[in-house]
């Protein structure tokens, strides 16, 4: 090796112990950080060959050796916002749910930093759930392991959060309960005794033009005006089911026992859930529409089996996420009538859920119902394909008053229309509603 290169070799060992000398540490004792990579967009300035710095304005000669771009000044990085970080929250900050939990559990929680926010007695389980409130600088895992760890027969859960399954859509006005096989005149179905429908939704406008002249129970859980849900969603809902005047609903005329659990920006907690459940269940309502969705949650789960025991049909929104989503809750619990939403010429709705838990296909595109003020408009969503389902199962209980839920699915699944892969599928379920020969005289 001649002297030069010997110098050269030497210079580049330096440059590469200066280089990582100002290197970044995210910690002591870490690794160096690595920047992140960046994919191609369309906005330009794409990853390759430099071109996020020509952007910039910044002089790049590509044939400097690279090593001599570290003596460059350097500018900070502004870090990009996560996706993560703008999806909504899925659960009450610093706040657990709970039923089982025993007087001596409970002042033993209190003492530890645990505050009771709520209690409410439930009639389903005959016992208890509470809202705690986890100790200060305790993550909510943490805190939700302890309460285990001292009350391990108890249910413990975060206070997941719930939304109705509704989205805008724009569109001609048209009328989609036909391909269900819903008359126009539903005073034309005979079934037996009209019996009381539950709901679970958002704020009602009981004033509304289409509502004004029906049955409607409508119980707000939260107190104080300005803390309560809003009335779009609920008012459509209620509308589609039990509307009279420029809205018709399914079964016009019938009663509608309705539980307002939801908190203003519409979001429901699972506490209200359980809440409005076992509320609902107590007045012995036989079917429970509920146009909402959320994640899995161990206290909800069960008060819908306790309901189901008492032989209580809750039907259930299947979510609004696409093809690909994960299944959503209450929809996905076994025995729970999950409904899936098609337009008037018995497609998929592009944005439904799928999967082995969809039971049903309803109308949900393009459905006219109540605004929430006055005046009507149309609606997209699994939300309001639910309606549907909930008015067969009314109907099918008025009519075989005696029926087991078991014995309620089985007339269902005879009463549609089989879409799609020949059988139950993952898209259509059994397949769409027809009420056809259902209830007439």
């Amino acid at each position: 090796m001649t002297k030069s290169s010997k110098l050269w070799n030497s210079v580049i060992a330096m440059l590469a112990a200066v280089a990582f000398t100002m290197t970044d540490f995210d910690e002591p004792g870490m690794t160096p950080s690595i920047s992140s990579a960046y994919a191609d967009d369309d906005g330009g300035g794409g990853g390759r060959g430099g071109g996020r710095n020509r952007d910039r304005g910044e002089r790049i000669d590509d044939d400097r050796p690279a090593i001599f771009e570290l003596f460059r000044k350097r500018r900070p990085r502004q870090r990009r916002a996560s996706r993560a970080e703008t999806r909504p929250a899925q659960y009450e900050p610093g706040m657990l749910i709970a039923s089982g939990l025993s007087d001596d559990t409970i002042a033993t929680l209190t003492a530890g930093g645990y505050r009771i926010v709520e209690r409410h007695r439930l009639a389903l389980e005959d016992t208890d759930i509470v809202k705690l409130q986890v100790p200060r600088r305790m993550t909510l895992n943490a805190a939700r392991l302890a309460v285990r760890a001292v009350a391990p027969a108890a249910l413990v859960d975060f206070n997941h959060y719930y939304r109705p399954d509704a989205r805008q859509c724009i569109g001609e006005r048209c009328l989609v309960r036909h391909i269900a096989g819903w008359p126009e005149d539903s005073n034309s179905l005979r079934c037996g005794p009209a019996q009381p429908i539950g709901l679970i939704d958002t704020q009602i406008n009981t004033a509304h033009p289409s509502l004004a002249a029906s049955r409607i129970t409508s119980m707000p859980l939260i107190e104080g005006e300005a803390e309560r849900s809003g009335a779009k969603h609920g008012t459509a809902v209620a509308a589609l089911l039990v509307g009279k005047g420029d809205v018709t609903g399914l079964l016009p005329g019938w009663e509608l026992i309705a539980v307002d659990a939801f908190r203003k920006g519409d979001i429901a907690a699972g506490l209200d859930l359980v809440r409005a459940i076992d509320i609902l269940a107590s007045r012995e309502i036989g079917v429970i529409n509920m146009s909402l969705s959320g994640p899995d949650n161990a206290l909800l789960h069960k008060v819908i089996a306790d309901a189901q025991a008492r032989e209580i049909v809750l039907v259930a929104a299947a979510g609004n996420d696409g093809p690909r989503a994960k299944p959503v809750y209450p929809a996905a619990y076994p025995n729970v009538i999950a409904v899936t939403a098609v337009d008037h010429n018995k497609r998929i709705y592009r944005r439904a859920a799928q999967g082995g838990h969809i039971d049903i296909a309803a109308p949900g595109v393009n459905v006219w119902t109540a605004a929430s003020v006055s005046g009507q408009r149309p609606r997209n969503g699994t939300s309001f394909a639910a309606p549907f389902v909930t008015a067969a199962v009314a109907l099918i209980k008025a009519n075989n008053p005696g029926f087991s839920n078991e014995e309620v699915r089985i007339v269902l699944e005879n009463q549609t229309d089989d879409l799609g892969t020949p059988g139950r599928d993952d898209v259509f379920g059994w397949g769409l509603l027809d009420i056809s020969g259902l209830c007439r005289s």
